[in-house]
């Protein structure tokens, strides 16, 4: 995963958190990229953080911060 300023996860957090719903799981890509899927999915790049229902912007990106600095210490950045 590419080396990111909080300032730019909070982007991604606002942009994304209007997208998640009750009806489906948000799947967040390390890329940025997102996917609404209902039931089993099955993906192909590296997932940053899934979403289970509908998510507000503040605890969108504190879930996308934490997850990003365990990503980070596990690849030695």
């Amino acid at each position: 995963m590419r080396k990111m300023a909080e300032a730019e996860i909070k982007g991604i957090a606002e942009t994304i958190a209007p997208q998640t719903s009750e009806r489906f799981t948000t799947v967040v890509f390390q890329d940025g990229t997102i996917e609404a899927v209902e039931g089993s999915w099955l993906g192909y790049r590296n997932v940053w953080v899934i979403v289970q229902g509908k998510a507000e912007a503040g605890e969108l990106y504190a879930q996308l911060l934490q997850s990003y600095n365990e990503i980070q210490y596990c690849q030695g950045w």
